[in-house]
Parts: C-alpha cells; sequence; structure tokens
C-alpha cells in the first residue's frame, strides 16, 4: 500500500499472489575414471496481481529446468563440465505496481508485467597442482534490466522501471593460483568477463559490451598458538555490468585473530578498505536519458569482536529449502 499525502503522485493499493509447486529428480553414475550426473526440475507457478483490488495481470508458468555434470582425470589433470538451468524472478519489489517518489524529475515504478528470466550456465574447468582454470559462457533468456518512460504532462520527468530485453550473453575466463608456502597460503585470481548485449538509445542501437576485469590477492598466515592473519587486495576494473558502465575500484582489508581457552574465545580485528577506494561510479544510457551515479558505502572501517562459542556442534542437515529463493526475493 502507497500513500502520498502531498499529492505528488496517486495512492496505490498493490497485491503479488503467488503459488509454486516445484520438484527435482537426479541420476548420479560412475565409471572408471568418469563421474556424471544428469538433473532435472519442474516449476510451476500460479501468480495473480491486483491493483486497487482489480485483476491486472494472471500468469501460469510451467517449466522444465535440465542440469548435468561430468567430471574425470587424465593423469594429474582433473576436467570438470558443468551445465545449469534455472528461473530467476523478479522481485516483489520489481513487480510492485506503486510509484515511488525520488524528486520532481525522478521516479520509480515497479512493472506488473514483468517475466522472470531464464539463466543457463555452461562451464568447463581444468585443474592441475595449484592451477584452477575456468571458461564459462552465460545465456539469459528475457533478461531482466532497468529503463526508463516519460512522465505524461511533466516535461523533463521521468520513471525508472524494470523490463524484459530479448537476452544476454557473457563469456569468461579466469586463473586461480593457491600455492602454498609453509605458513602462508596466497590466493591469486584473475578473470576477464566479455558481455554482448545491446539496446536502443536515443533510436540507434548501443552495444553494452565493454569487458570487465577482476584481479585478488589473498594471503592466510597461520602461525603457532593459534594466531592468523589474513591480508586481501581486490580490484574490480572498467567494463559493463548490463546497461552500467563501472569505473574501476579496489579494497584492501587486514585482519588478525587469535583464538584462546581451546579455541571457543575468538577475539579479531579487522580493518576493511583501508584505502578508502571501493567508491562505486557509473553510467548508465537507455531510451533517451543518460544518468550518472556515484555511490560512496563507506566501507573503510576498523571492525574489533569478541565471540566465546559455549557448545559447539554442526548442523547435520546439508540439504536447502526449495523456498530459499522466494524468500531472498524480497
Amino acid at each position: 500500500m502507497s500513500v502520498n499525502e502531498e499529492g505528488k503522485i496517486a495512492d496505490d493499493q498493490f497485491k503479488n499472489k503467488e503459488t509454486k509447486y516445484a520438484g527435482f529428480a537426479t541420476f548420479s553414475l560412475s565409471a572408471s575414471k568418469w563421474k556424471g550426473s544428469i538433473g532435472l526440475r519442474y516449476e510451476y507457478i500460479h501468480a495473480i496481481n491486483t491493483d486497487q483490488g482489480e485483476v491486472k495481470n494472471k500468469t501460469n508458468y510451467s517449466d522444465l529446468l535440465p542440469s548435468l555434470s561430468l567430471s574425470t582425470m587424465f593423469g594429474r589433470v582433473g576436467m570438470n563440465l558443468d551445465f545449469s538451468s534455472r528461473v530467476s524472478r523478479p522481485s516483489f519489489r520489481q513487480l510492485n505496481n506503486s510509484v515511488s517518489y525520488n524528486n520532481q524529475y525522478h521516479y520509480e515504478q515497479g512493472n506488473i508485467y514483468l517475466k522472470p528470466q531464464y539463466v543457463y550456465d555452461t562451464e568447463l574447468s581444468v585443474n592441475y597442482s595449484i592451477f584452477d582454470f575456468k571458461l564459462d559462457y552465460q545465456y539469459i533468456k528475457d533478461y531482466i534490466h532497468p529503463t526508463v518512460v516519460a512522465v505524461s504532462g511533466k516535461p523533463g520527468t521521468v520513471t525508472w522501471m524494470s523490463t524484459n530485453a530479448k537476452d544476454f550473453q557473457q563469456l569468461g575466463a579466469q586463473c586461480v593460483v593457491s600455492p602454498v608456502f609453509g605458513c602462508w597460503r596466497p590466493i591469486l585470481t584473475v578473470g576477464v568477463y566479455k558481455p554482448y548485449f545491446t539496446l536502443s538509445y536515443n533510436g540507434e542501437q548501443l552495444d553494452y559490451n565493454h569487458p570487465y576485469g577482476l584481479f585478488a590477492f589473498q594471503n592466510v598466515v597461520a602461525l603457532r598458538n593459534d594466531w592468523l592473519f589474513r591480508c586481501d587486495f581486490f580490484w574490480n576494473i572498467k567494463g559493463h555490468h548490463g546497461i552500467y558502465e563501472q569505473n574501476g575500484y579496489s579494497s584492501f582489508n587486514m585482519m588478525v585473530q587469535k583464538q584462546l581457552v581451546k579455541k571457543k574465545l575468538t577475539i579479531t580485528l579487522k580493518a576493511e578498505d583501508l584505502f578508502d577506494s571501493s567508491k562505486l561510479n557509473d553510467v548508465k544510457r537507455v531510451n533517451f536519458v543518460v544518468q550518472n551515479r556515484k555511490v560512496n558505502n563507506f566501507n573503510r572501517c576498523i571492525i574489533a569482536s569478541i565471540s566465546y562459542n559455549f557448545n559447539s556442534f554442526k548442523d547435520k542437515y546439508n540439504g536447502s529449502g526449495s523456498a530459499e529463493d522466494e524468500i531472498n526475493r524480497f
């Protein structure tokens, strides 16, 4: 329910009701050096959207989602091939038909006709000794992305909402090196990702295809008497994430930890984003609008914590509820 006492936007009462049934079956096999599994998930969704008590949209979704995994060894080289498919349903905020008033030029609104997006991931990974290589390809059907429309009768005022594009594709490559030097365990990660996505901007087709990268250097030093030191550096390299062209940003974190009383008492001191370099800048161009955004999440901080574990036990439940993805949609 949305009520605007100032009368800037109309009041609204929106309701989204969904009933979901899902089941999953898997078959696994192994022969000599080969291991594999095949899975199939079925989902049925009945959704009703009402606005001011009036039914605006009623939809049934019935989906079969296959998955495949295959692994083998060639001497000391391990190889894995994985394929998965899933449905990523829009959040309830994205479906909500109510209008949010940010300022006289900027509104936000949901889209009750927004369709779920179907995500298909294929990944080939190879590991040898301390090296792990990964190639992946992602295809998203009915890709959900932000868009903008003009507000009738209010020149210069626009409303942002989510909509569906035909598809989105991305290729990725990643290498992880994780040696061990006594008490020092460094992990070096380098990745590069190339998106393929096109939308209309000012009446012309615009490509959102600039590749972006990832560089991470993580270090853990475990000393005697239960002392642990950690120092991590992360760098996200400029490129397109959907319609967002993000700048490069980084973060440098440190941690020291000491365990006492037979590891029941843990004392931790952390310093995060020491150089205050995780500020995010991005530009998005869609339809007839260019929006520049600068975000300072104020991540630089020092955290001290003391914890005591009175009763150590392990969770025997290793599964996950089928409703978890729906709960997270909020």
